[in-house]
């Protein structure tokens, strides 16, 4: 069986994953009569190029509702010294998310960190 995403004229981006990530959660969430329970979230780009931001303003409020918290991924790589120095995490998380986070916030949802590691 042919997979949707390698049937979509021009590939898999943001605008497919928005529309893959809205349809999802609204046909799950009325399924289970549950609003509230999803974690919406990018992780094939970086904010600000796709993240929770866009994700919202492509989202309808049919979807919003089911959507508990966004998350992204963060890969920071490095060394041990650059993982370790709290100054360089500040910084990255920082630069990287925080306009993403107050997103969120300003939608009354809660922002993870879905996944991370030393990349």
């Amino acid at each position: 069986m042919k997979q949707p995403i390698a049937s979509l004229p021009g590939g898999w981006g943001p605008s497919q994953d928005a529309a893959s990530q809205n349809n999802w959660a609204i046909r799950v969430g009325s399924a289970i009569g549950r609003k509230n329970i999803i974690q919406a979230g990018n992780w094939n780009d970086s904010p600000p190029r796709w993240g929770a931001a866009q994700l919202i303003r492509s989202g309808n409020d049919t979807a919003k509702q089911y959507v508990r918290h966004y998350a992204h991924h963060n890969y920071p790589g490095g060394s041990i010294q650059s993982l370790q120095t709290h100054s360089n995490t500040v910084q990255n998380v920082r630069n990287q998310f925080e306009a993403d986070v107050a997103s969120v916030l300003a939608v009354g949802k809660e922002y993870v960190l879905g996944e991370t590691n030393s990349g």
